[in-house]
């Protein structure tokens, strides 16, 4: 029933009728600007951060950073996604894969399969795992642990992706260029198609709709 905004000391929760609950940053161990948020479970909240990820055990009442020292690929989060007892973290110089049930961490590159290093978004369903990088979008099997890549070659409007979403068992991409549907092959929406503008950075799921976060 709370709201988890990032911002630039950390993040800050509120309830649904708006009223502050906490703050968490440096004092509460917390460190770093806060950049994405994804919960494991009632107790788990992750929050990525520019200094590396903390997780906040809610029945401790009790913040764990963790950081390259740690095993996290690179300081700087973009993005988490929860995967059962798996969390996978985006970040400025590669993607880490931390098993919360073993405390293993994993991390690729380009060298592993992956698009490309900058790797802004996450998106997880039950046989494969989507990253949206600078390079193009990475579909990651989970059985398998093999890469697929796809770009502008493919019929991507762009190969830098900024954010990727699943919706019907349909793949959707933001890019500066337009927005990307995978069903059977790409297609492209962008300004033409009733966009405010073809530069989309963002998009969110919810129920029977889709919502793009633009400049406009």
């Amino acid at each position: 029933g709370c709201l988890w905004m990032c911002q630039v000391f950390g993040v800050q929760v509120i309830d649904t009728s708006h009223t502050f609950v906490a703050s968490y940053g440096p004092d509460e161990g917390l460190i770093g600007a806060g950049k994405a948020v994804d919960f494991q479970g009632e107790n788990i909240v992750w929050v990525g951060t520019t200094e590396g990820i903390g997780r906040f055990d809610r029945t401790k009442d009790e913040w764990k950073m963790f950081t390259p020292e740690d095993g996290l690929v690179h300081k700087q989060v973009y993005k988490i996604a929860v995967d059962d007892e798996v969390v996978w973290i985006a970040t400025g110089g590669g993607l880490s894969r931390y098993d919360t049930s073993t405390g293993e961490w994993k991390n690729y590159h380009t060298t592993d399969g992956l698009a490309d290093d900058i790797v802004n978004s996450i998106a997880v369903t039950k046989k494969y795992l989507w990253f949206a990088t600078r390079g193009g979008l990475s579909r990651l099997n989970k059985k398998k642990g093999t890469f697929t890549n796809y770009g502008k070659v493919d019929g991507l409007p762009s190969d830098n992706i900024l954010d990727v979403a699943v919706f019907r068992e349909k793949v959707w991409i933001a890019t500066s260029d337009g927005v990307g549907k995978l069903e059977g092959r790409w297609k492209i929406i962008d300004s033409k198609d009733g966009l405010p503008i073809s530069s989309v950075k963002k998009i969110a799921t919810q129920k029977d709709y889709i919502w793009f976060g633009t400049g406009k």
